[in-house]
Formats: C-alpha cells, structure tokens, sequence
C-alpha cells in the first residue's frame, strides 16, 4: 500500500471557536513550552497542563481540529494532543494534514526537555516507540489501524522533511515492491535506517551497499549506532555479510 496524500492546507477559523474555549486557548498560547502535568526534577505540578486540561475537557472535537491550525504551534500541539488523549476518529487525516508542519517546538514532560517539528510530537503521541501521557509512558500503544499506520509511513517515507518518526517507519516497514525504490535512495544517501529496511529485500545486488553502510558514521558519537544497524541489516539478509 503507497498511498502518497497531499491535502489543501486548511485555513484557521477563530470564528468557529465558542467564547469559553477562546479564553482557555488565550492563556495557553501565553506558554512557549508544551508540558505535562509535572515538569522539572523536583516534579511541579504544571500550571500551564492544568489549562490544556481545561481545553481539552472544554472544547468539542470541532473545536480541537479547528485549533490545530491556529497561528501559534504550542495551540496546535496542545489541541492535537487533546484529540490524541480523547483517542478521537481521524487523527490520520490530520497527521497527513500537518505533514508539512516542522516547525520547532519544545516540550517539558517531566524532567525531560526536548526540542522536535511539531509533526515528530503529533506523530509521537499517536504511534511513537512510547507514547506520553501525563504520567506514564506506555508502549506501543498506536491510536492508528495497521492500514492507517501503513499510509502514514508511507507518506513520511517519500516526504523529504527528514523527521525523526522516518527512523521508525523505516524500521517498522516490511519489505513491499513500491517501496524498494525510495528505500534504496535513502540508503544510498547514507541513511542507516533505510538499510535495515533494504536488507529485507535481500536483493543480492544490494550486498556492497548493505556490506558499507558499517563505514557510514566514523564520529565516535555514531559509530555505535552504525555497527548496530549495520548487524541488524545482516541478521535480515545474512548472505549480505
């Protein structure tokens, strides 16, 4: 399944949000950071979680999509986690929607701070490797149906946005036709993931590049993380080694 999806960029509409709601997003968009309900080492209690609670408690689904076109992309993150957490119908078409949206927001969940593109953090809270909620971290817990999962990935794959969610979906992709073309470019690239994704192929005439890939990252800080993709790629396609 490659189904490569570009939708027209959807325009805000405040005046599709209620009074109440518009008071709730006005002091939450006073925020830079988008936090969970404790933040720092000593775990405060987030004043700023308290009112995306409020909004996510407050607003109806209409309200929440609509809000995740607002002009500011701490709204947009706090709107789509609320749609996110209410485990709402059509979140793919919104992540499809905001593929393009990579701009750089940070976030505070618990004494971890982290900068990321704002579709890496939509994309994070419906199929990450660990998916955040207010307290806990729990695994593999996807919001997408397999053919849902298998869209986004695709999409992600052929985008050039170099997201961090790309690492995933090459690792998670098994090995399909219309995929290998894409996939051979990105190894060919250097991409360390993409030869993972490559070895199941087994394409004997992707040995040599499958067999470099080891040599791709000589600073000390990525060679680990060569040798291990590298073995990965090997235990895929072992007549690669």
């Amino acid at each position: 399944l490659n189904v490569n999806i570009v939708l027209t960029q959807h325009v805000y509409d405040s005046t599709k949000i209620s009074p109440n709601v518009m008071k709730i997003v006005k002091k939450l968009s006073k925020s830079k950071t988008v936090e969970s309900v404790f933040v720092g080492f000593s775990g405060t209690i987030s004043k700023t979680y308290q009112t995306y609670r409020k909004l996510r408690l407050n607003s109806s689904k209409e309200e929440l999509i609509e809000l995740t076109y607002h002009p500011k992309p701490v709204i947009r993150a706090y709107a789509f986690w609320g749609l996110a957490e209410r485990k709402e119908s059509g979140l793919l078409s919104l992540l499809l929607d905001h593929i393009n949206d990579t701009i750089q927001i940070d976030s505070q969940f618990g004494c971890v701070g982290e900068e990321m593109k704002l579709i890496d953090f939509m994309i994070k809270l419906v199929v990450p490797e660990y998916v955040f909620t207010s307290d806990y971290l729990f695994n593999n817990q996807t919001l997408l149906k397999e053919d849902e999962r298998e869209i986004l990935d695709s999409n992600i794959m052929f985008s050039d946005n170099n997201l961090n969610y790309t690492k995933i979906a090459l690792l998670h992709t098994n090995p399909k036709a219309n995929f290998y073309q894409r996939i051979r470019e990105l190894s060919s690239m250097q991409n360390i993931y993409a030869i993972v994704a490559l070895a199941k192929y087994k394409n004997f005439e992707d040995t040599l590049l499958i067999k470099n890939s080891y040599y791709f990252n000589k600073t000390k800080d990525r060679f680990f993380e060569s040798f291990y993709y590298t073995f990965w790629a090997f235990s895929e396609f072992p007549n690669a080694c």
